[in-house]
């Protein structure tokens, strides 16, 4: 359908017609998230609002593909100012022109999914997990899981301290071993027998403890050597670039 024969609703004119503040819209797939988007920002530009000024982040690069060709077509420009960056790309972008403000080497890498695989594959070598073990004792079987639970503490931006908090404090780790602990403290002051679900629960908790454990030295291996080789990944380049914001609230002023 063409942009054109689209008529924005009255949600949707709030957001296209006020440039100050911030709006937040909650749709879902094809409701016009996107005509809206590139509604505001035609607004913004017949408002004075200068093209290089505008900032679009999204997820994917076919979504700021998809966003860029729809604001070409809109306005019927082919080299348009406004920036159109994915996360990652952006946050890169800002690394690679200040790698020193990041204390990262000037050749810094991004890694590729192969070093990704072979460095944890070297981390398990030198761990020498318990846990993370196949049935036929295989800990290899686990890189896949491995890398993707990393990205989620790093996604998460999980740091030491909190991680070993959530083990702590968590229903699901520590508690539920004392939960289970008193149950069996129960069954044997009445002299009863106890059930073998208590007794499986509580070896399992434990073993589940133990690879979150595990997980966090794989993790520190793995950031380490990262570290040594001067690469980083997506997730680095977002938290270096918040982290750098949080810090320093100037630091997106001075770089825009």
């Amino acid at each position: 359908m063409n942009n054109l024969t689209i008529k924005p609703n009255e949600k949707q004119l709030e957001c296209i017609n006020n440039i100050e503040g911030k709006f937040l819209a909650l749709a879902g797939p094809g409701t016009g998230k996107t005509f809206t988007l590139v509604q505001r920002i035609k607004f913004m530009l017949l408002n004075g609002i200068r093209e290089e000024k505008i900032l679009c982040l999204t997820f994917s690069d076919s979504a700021a593909m998809e966003l860029r060709q729809r604001l070409e077509k809109e306005l019927k420009k082919t080299s348009l100012k406004v920036s159109i960056f994915t996360y990652h790309s952006f946050c890169n972008e800002i690394i690679s022109e200040n790698p020193l403000e990041y204390n990262l080497a000037e050749d810094y890498r991004v890694i590729n999914k192969s070093t990704s695989r072979q460095l944890i594959k070297e981390t398990i070598e030198e761990i020498n997990p318990v846990e993370y073990r196949s049935s036929k004792n295989d800990p290899y079987v686990f890189i896949k899981s491995i890398l993707e639970q990393i990205e989620e503490i790093k996604k998460n931006r999980l740091t030491k301290e909190k991680y070993f908090n959530n083990i702590e404090k968590n229903p699901d780790f520590k508690p539920q071993i004392e939960v289970l602990n008193q149950k069996l403290t129960d069954y044997q002051s009445k002299g009863k027998k106890v059930p073998k679900y208590v007794i499986d629960g509580i070896e399992a908790q434990k073993k589940k403890i133990q690879k979150a454990v595990e997980l966090w030295d794989f993790y520190e291996s793995y950031k380490s050597k990262m570290d040594e080789n001067y690469y980083i990944d997506f997730y680095d380049m977002i938290n270096l670039v918040l982290e750098k914001f949080e810090l320093e609230p100037s630091y997106a002023h001075r770089i825009s």
